[in-house]
């Protein structure tokens, strides 16, 4: 049938070994996301904050026929101390809708942070933001839809929630991987 998405959002303190389990109705209304980003920035808010763009939100139904895509041109951030969900309309140029992309953030100079996603794979059908209710595989009727993976580069820049497109010479597609920091740069 299909993958069962589970609302609400589950958290670890590794300080106190407890885990918690609340309401995530703010970031969508099933509290549902799957195969996009998110990303912890400890440098804003007293406890930091997450932030979530990309992939799907889905009914508690079933993740495979009742999806909605998440674009990036509203990024969901969440403080985890208060448990408050807030929605920031990012600049352009901002991706294509897009899932299964990964996702590496580093400080920034000038008390920025900058929040890197490489790859994913796009819609097979349209590069709009918001598309509902269609089946991204109809095997039934013999007709399998391929995604176009991506070979992109975009940086989302914090506080100003500005996106970046990068410039460089594009050679490999990637879906489903991990993005990693190295270095110092």
């Amino acid at each position: 049938k299909g993958y069962l998405p589970v609302p609400n959002l589950v958290t670890y303190n590794s300080t106190s070994g407890g885990w918690q389990n609340f309401t995530a109705s703010g970031f969508s209304s099933a509290g549902t996301a799957s195969y996009g980003g998110a990303q912890v920035v400890l440098t804003f808010g007293n406890e930091g904050l997450v932030v979530f763009f990309g992939g799907y939100t889905t009914t508690a139904v079933d993740v495979d026929y009742d999806f909605m895509q998440l674009g990036f041109d509203q990024v969901a951030v969440l403080d985890p101390q208060t448990h408050t969900w807030y929605h920031q309309t990012a600049t352009v140029p901002r991706p294509e809708w897009r899932a299964n992309f990964c996702t590496v953030s580093v400080p920034g100079d000038n008390e920025t942070y900058e929040i890197f996603i490489y790859g994913g794979e796009a819609d097979p059908l349209s590069g709009s933001y918001l598309v509902k209710g269609i089946k991204p595989a109809y095997p039934d009727a013999g007709v399998v839809l391929q995604e176009q993976q991506l070979d992109e580069i975009y940086i989302l820049s914090l506080p100003s929630f500005h996106w970046f497109k990068v410039d460089y010479l594009a050679t490999t597609n990637c879906n489903n991987h991990t993005c990693h920091v190295v270095g110092a740069e």
